[in-house]
């Protein structure tokens, strides 16, 4: 008898300590798994974030430069140089490469060739009007704002 008294309250300390710890276990390993679903949750807002900022950047340079687009070809002045307030095509190309899906990233490819080519036409004094180029870059700006769209429509 005297045996079994001795071990009673070894036993049931060992087994509240090994409680004690299991439940720190289980515990820690719930809240791993929540903060890895917040992280998740969190770096998916953010980046919902960014290409809804990019995509409102965008749209804001294509209307500018559809705008300029209906340029009257005859006056040379350097109207296509006037950029109010939206991003260099440069910095838009770099955070499409970083945020857009490969779809949007071919179109705005097509786009930053189209006023490319324009540029170089229109910086030649002895060239004619580049109005088949004119064609394909609004033809290509009205794909990429088609696409953008689509994109914002399920970002909500």
């Amino acid at each position: 008898m005297a045996d079994t008294t001795v071990w009673t309250p070894v036993i049931a300390g060992g087994i509240g300590v090994l409680g004690a710890v299991l439940g720190a276990l289980v515990t820690h390993l719930g809240t791993s798994r929540r903060d890895e679903q917040q992280g998740r949750r969190q770096r998916a807002e953010k980046l919902r974030d960014t290409r809804a900022a990019l995509f409102l950047d965008l749209m804001e340079f294509l209307e500018n430069l559809d705008n300029r687009l209906l340029v009257d070809l005859s006056q040379r002045d350097g109207f296509l140089d006037q950029m109010p307030d939206v991003q260099h095509p440069g910095r838009l190309s770099a955070r499409v490469d970083l945020y857009a899906d490969p779809d949007l990233r071919r179109a705005w490819a097509r786009v930053v060739d189209a006023e490319y080519a324009i540029r170089s036409e229109w910086d030649d004094p002895t060239g004619e009007n580049p109005h088949e180029l004119i064609e394909d870059a609004r033809t290509a700006v009205a794909t990429v704002q088609g696409l953008l769209r689509e994109r914002v429509a399920t970002l909500a």
